[in-house]
């Protein structure tokens, strides 16, 4: 059982979701300190929690991974978010037995939580992760092994599927956008790819990826289109341009947009949370 008074928490990194997280953990009235890793510091802490949530790139991650390590308790857990990176790498690079988390943003009403673990990484501080994240960040932790995202694995699937169909004139972005939505967006947040093929019957699934598989796409760099975009410094909300325009103010209002969504999706997943827990008895 988890005593949150006995714990000693450093949250570090610069994004949006490390400063969600811990002003979260701060309203749980938890030990908590936030670390800039830029800035020395004369800290005596010794933590028993530390996350890390910066770029995905692996000489920054292992850079503040090294800087942290003296803020560890000798038993502590230490973490960092992961997509393209694989954990087996930063593991050798600093000889900590790091585990990758990955939380999704709005943190507080987003029950997403990935925990990623390789044959290094204790049973005991994977089942310490689990239980924090399901108790206090009132998540719903799923674990993944051998060192990589579940999560980025898939939706950089998808998203390489989303490149060629438009690459190749099948589909318009806005196209592409609206079958995401009125399709998968409405079955993925109550079942999940699985659970909607014993929905649906999987035998439909056997004919139908049998012949579809070959025509997927398997491209190995980005199309043209894509990166002249990027290059060009249409990079999203935040340049009001990006794949669609935007006007000044229009990335504030999306984030109380996106914000206001993620309750209600959550709520959904909650009032239906049940039949899944039957499910479970059954296996």
């Amino acid at each position: 059982m988890i005593h949150t008074s006995d714990l000693q928490i450093i949250v570090s990194g610069y994004s949006r979701i490390s400063q969600a997280l811990y002003n979260f953990l701060i309203e749980k009235s938890l030990s908590v300190t936030k670390f800039d890793t830029t800035v020395k510091s004369n800290s005596t802490i010794k933590a028993d929690l530390i996350f890390i949530f910066c770029s995905d790139n692996e000489e920054e991650k292992v850079n503040m991974l090294r800087s942290l390590k003296p803020y560890l308790k000798k038993d502590g857990i230490i973490t960092v978010n992961l997509d393209s990176v694989n954990l087996h790498d930063l593991q050798d690079a600093t000889q900590l037995e790091v585990l990758g988390l990955n939380l999704s943003f709005p943190k507080q009403k987003s029950l997403f939580m990935e925990i990623i673990s390789t044959k290094t990484n204790s049973n005991d501080q994977i089942d310490f992760l689990t239980e924090f994240g399901s108790k206090v960040l009132e998540k719903d932790p799923y674990m993944v092994k051998n060192g990589i995202s579940a999560r980025a694995f898939m939706l950089a699937a998808m998203t390489r599927e989303a490149f060629y169909l438009v690459s190749n004139g099948y589909a318009s972005v806005e196209s592409v956008d609206r079958a995401c939505r009125n399709d998968a967006g409405y079955y993925m947040p109550f079942t999940g790819n699985y659970l909607y093929m014993d929905l649906m019957g999987t035998v439909a699934y056997a004919f139908v990826m049998k012949d579809l598989n070959p025509e997927l796409s398997n491209c190995s760099e980005l199309p043209s289109w894509f990166v002249d975009k990027v290059s060009a410094g249409k990079t999203g909300m935040r340049a009001t341009v990006g794949l669609y325009s935007y006007e000044e103010g229009d990335f504030e209002k999306w984030e109380d947009v996106l914000e206001d969504f993620s309750g209600e999706i959550n709520a959904l997943i909650e009032k239906n949370i049940q039949h899944y827990e039957r499910r479970l008895n059954h296996e």
